[in-house]
């Protein structure tokens, strides 16, 4: 069974719902929270000062990574609070792991999203004018099926 790290913002329910989709899809996944702090104070600082909260979450992903045994994929939404020591961490630990970025906010607003791009092996986007600028592959939003209108 393939394992996944998902790293995703906690917003309403779309993170468990993602996890639960791929394990439907038969993978292993292990579910990581990009903040871990759900103050308003964190997530401006995570807006206006990147810098500042990859350091402060460091240690948060450091532990969640040193009990991760093995990783085919990473999966990462947005990526605003990984910081580059903890994706050379990753690409020490599972050098093989395929490594995905997904962009579910245009760069526009997300200006320093791509600043490690070249971590990735793919980068997606449902923006197509930031498919554009950028070089992005371009996959729409995703949907969960309990949302279908039967």
């Amino acid at each position: 069974m393939a394992r996944i790290v998902l790293i995703v913002p906690n917003f309403f329910s779309i993170a468990e719902d993602m996890r639960l989709n791929l394990i439907n899809e038969g993978y292993k996944v292990e579910l990581i929270y990009d903040r871990p702090f759900k103050s308003p104070i964190y997530h401006a600082l995570a807006k206006y000062f990147p810098s500042l909260v990859e350091r402060i979450t460091e240690p948060y992903y450091l532990e969640k990574f040193n009990k991760i045994k093995n990783v085919d994929s990473l999966i990462v939404i947005n990526g605003q609070t990984v910081s580059s020591r903890i994706y050379d961490q990753i690409s020490l630990k599972f050098p093989n792991c395929k490594k995905i970025l997904y962009m579910w906010d245009s760069t526009e607003n997300r200006p320093t999203a791509l600043k490690y791009k070249d971590f990735f092996d793919d980068i997606f986007s449902f923006d197509p004018k930031s498919c554009f600028e950028h070089n992005l592959k371009f996959l729409p939003l995703f949907f969960f099926k309990k949302l279908k209108k039967k």
